[in-house]
């Protein structure tokens, strides 16, 4: 079910801050809005799409982005069949999962559905070894 708000759209602000993650500092952006009080967006992100190393090696640069350079933001995406080696490296790099910023997407047309959606989001989850995701995205032509 989705719920619909009536009230009038109230202008979000945006803050960009210095949120230190792990001694580093990382640029996020702070979202100032009532319905959304304390959300944040780091500013740079993991791009997890790099198809020209291994998934071992892919894991531990997930990893050692997250533990030693303090990167918290992480995309992936169904198209890149890389959701359980993303996982497996933010498990790795023991970063709490409140300090993560997970970003993941839907791809495939036949995914695409009141069923169909819902069964693919609960499998990237289990993929990831997450309980939720940050931002959830189309990816690619859903027509």
């Amino acid at each position: 079910a989705v719920e619909v708000d009536s009230a009038p759209y109230e202008q979000p602000t945006l803050q960009l801050r210095l949120k230190s993650q792990a001694g580093k500092g990382m640029p996020t952006i702070q979202l100032q809005w009532p319905k959304a009080e304390g959300a944040w967006m780091p500013l740079l992100g993991f791009g997890t799409g790099i198809f020209h190393v291994s998934g071992m090696e892919l894991r531990e640069l997930i990893g050692y982005a997250a533990r030693e350079l303090g990167y918290r933001h992480f995309d992936c995406g169904q198209a890149y069949h890389n959701e359980e080696i993303v996982g497996l490296g933010l498990q790795d790099s023991g970063v709490p999962r409140h300090e993560l910023f997970v970003a993941t997407k839907l791809s495939n047309p036949e995914d695409y559905g009141s069923e169909e959606t819902p069964r693919l989001v609960r499998d990237q989850l289990q993929k990831l070894r997450i309980d939720y995701i940050d931002p959830y995205m189309f990816n690619g032509d859903l027509r």
